[in-house]
């Protein structure tokens, strides 16, 4: 107690005598020795007092100034007050008569004794600036908030905070992401999910009545009904607008969102083109990747050309290079880029489509490209800007690189170039629900048995698994052999020529594949995509979640991505922030630019 009064300055003493002197009738029989008093002690002002620490509550203070002593009645020579200290020795008796008393106090009043936790100049600033921090963020959520009571989820995240709804807005500058931070361990487990804002594929514009009737002076009715046979009861966006480009002379570059029919935008043209001129035995060739890829163009271009006098060779590894000699055996070669005949100049070649053209246009494609290229004569070219006949050049991607059109108009005039797009080029696939899941190296191959097994849970649908490179398929396959989980692998080669049927009936239900699958493979039983690897480049996630989500797709589909390195997280990032945002995907880029800037020296030279 002494500690606690000596932060006073005594202002003013009262003395309370049990019995005073002159003012009790019985003053003669309580004149004892052991006469009680009580000394008070208060301070006027408070707020210069030494309760800086708001160890005091309004009561205490009130009640804590006091200078309590019990014992024998002294007089006011008794104290000696030094500085505003009384130096009364105060006793262990003391001690506790005060303790009680003060117990007693709070009993009265129904509080509890005050235990100390913060300093109160730290207490009132936390206080204030939790103030300002909630009128900020009532201000925030008044300029650019939603009601998030009603308003549709559209990126629900682990923490809640991050949410993001329909109709929110954000002011210039950095957003802090979900996925700002999922480079330091302690995120790990963290999550976020982009939910689909429509229920089906974008490439038919409902704002507008496309009609294949409108493109019967173009088109020969008989592809126009196989088209249709196709799952095309009308143009997508980006047919409609590839046919009307290709009534010109000029070269093509067609770029739209994946499984938006850019096949059949090149093809069904190409194809009404060759009939009208078999008599001089017109011909196309298409270029693509990878061997799995020119099976499914093979595939598409033969059913447009069904019961027509078309022959399309290259849809199978029994076709011989002979075959080419003979022009009277075929009229469109689906090939991949490695075929080069020396007198593949001297045939009549009308149209070559590159097929993936930002893949085709890539450093480890580039050698065999100019080789097969740069013999053939082009119309308005770069060397030659009036020539009017010639190989028609048409390029055809689902993603739309700036260095794919310099590339371009290195080899043809720009002027005589017409490049075709949709809006929804580069965009989050508006119809797919996409998770993207912060996790450790260590717990990937639990996690994907985990959602393996609960895709397995449903009568049909197709997972497809995606991983860098081929140590990373086998590791995979080993790990789900153990535990009984059917699969195959599909990572190049021959054999994925015998798995193409099989993928299309939906009898393999689980696929682990690199990327070899990631581009233009159609599968209709497909219901779940995993990237156990996470793709290094934005185009190669644009080009998987391509394979889910298409035009005749069987089942509502989904895409989940494994984060865990420094390059992952940036493109989770990017990812992010373009659906927040509702704006195209950034750094949509090919491998090497500066590199496959000397194809304009390879190719016309």
């Amino acid at each position: 107690m002494r500690r606690i009064f000596s932060q006073f300055a005594a202002t003013q003493t009262f003395r309370l005598y049990s019995n005073a002197a002159g003012t009790s009738k019985n003053s003669t029989t309580n004149k004892s020795s052991n006469n009680t008093y009580i000394a008070i002690e208060r301070k006027k002002d408070w707020k210069k007092s030494a309760d800086r620490f708001g160890t005091l509550s309004s009561f205490e203070k009130k009640l804590l100034p006091l200078k309590i002593s019990h014992g024998p009645k002294q007089t006011n020579d008794t104290f000696e007050e030094v500085g505003g200290i009384f130096e009364e020795e105060e006793t262990e008796e003391d001690s506790s008569w005060t303790s009680s008393f003060l117990r007693s106090k709070f009993k009265e009043s129904n509080k509890e004794l005050p235990i100390i936790t913060e300093p109160v100049a730290f207490g009132r600033k936390q206080r204030k600036k939790l103030r300002k921090k909630k009128e900020a963020e009532e201000e925030y959520e008044k300029l650019y908030g939603v009601d998030r009571t009603t308003a549709k989820v559209i990126i629900d995240c682990a923490r809640k905070e991050y949410n993001h709804y329909e109709g929110m807005r954000y002011p210039p500058g950095d957003i802090l992401l979900a996925s700002t931070y999922w480079l330091k361990s302690k995120y790990k487990n963290d999550w976020f999910t982009i939910y689909p804002i429509m229920k089906k594929n974008p490439s038919f514009n409902r704002d507008e009545s496309f009609s294949w009737d409108e493109n019967t002076s173009l088109l020969d009715p008989l592809i126009i009904e196989n088209a249709r046979k196709l799952g095309f009861r009308v143009p997508t966006v980006i047919q409609r607008r590839a046919f009307r480009a290709f009534k010109s002379d000029a070269h093509l570059l067609i770029a739209a969102e994946t499984s938006s029919g850019k096949t059949a935008a090149y093809a069904a043209p190409i194809l009404s083109a060759l009939l009208r001129n078999l008599d001089r035995c017109a011909k196309a060739v298409v270029l693509v990747p990878t061997h799995a890829l020119r099976m499914q163009t093979s595939f598409m271009i033969s059913k447009l050309a069904e019961g027509t006098d078309m022959k399309i060779i290259g849809g199978s590894a029994g076709w011989r290079v002979e075959k080419l000699a003979n022009e009277e055996d075929w009229n469109i070669l689906v090939s991949t880029p490695g075929f080069s005949p020396e007198f593949f100049a001297s045939l009549n070649i009308d149209y070559v489509v590159l097929d993936e053209a930002d893949m085709l246009l890539d450093d480890s494609f580039l050698n065999d490209i100019s080789r097969l290229i740069g013999p053939l004569k082009i119309r308005h070219s770069v060397t030659d800007k009036n020539a009017t006949d010639g190989v028609r050049l048409i390029f055809s991607s689902a993603t739309y690189p700036d260095q794919l059109q310099r590339i371009a108009e290195s080899i043809v005039d720009n002027d005589h170039l017409y490049c075709v797009k949709t809006e929804n080029l580069h965009r989050i696939m508006p119809h797919v629900k996409q998770t993207f899941v912060r996790i450790r190296e260590m717990d990937k191959l639990e996690k994907l048995k985990e959602l393996l097994l609960k895709g397995l849970s449903f009568a049909s649908g197709q997972t497809l698994i995606f991983c860098k490179d081929l140590k990373n398929v086998n590791l995979i396959s080993d790990s789900l052999k153990k535990v009984g989980i059917e699969h195959t692998s599909l990572s190049g080669g021959r054999r994925t020529e015998r798995l193409i049927d099989e993928l299309h009936n939906g009898t393999l239900r689980v696929i682990i594949a690199t990327d070899v699958a990631s581009r233009g493979l159609d599968f209709p039983q497909l219901r779940h995509i995993i990237n156990y690897d996470f793709p290094r480049q934005i185009s190669d996630y644009v080009h998987r979640c391509g394979r889910i989500g298409r035009i005749g797709s069987l089942h509502k589909c989904l895409m989940t991505s494994f984060v865990r390195r420094a390059w992952e997280v940036k493109h989770v990032n990017s990812i992010e922030l373009a659906a927040r945002l509702d704006r195209p995907l950034e750094d949509v880029e090919l491998n090497d630019p500066a590199r496959l800037m000397g194809l304009q020296r390879n190719l016309i030279s």
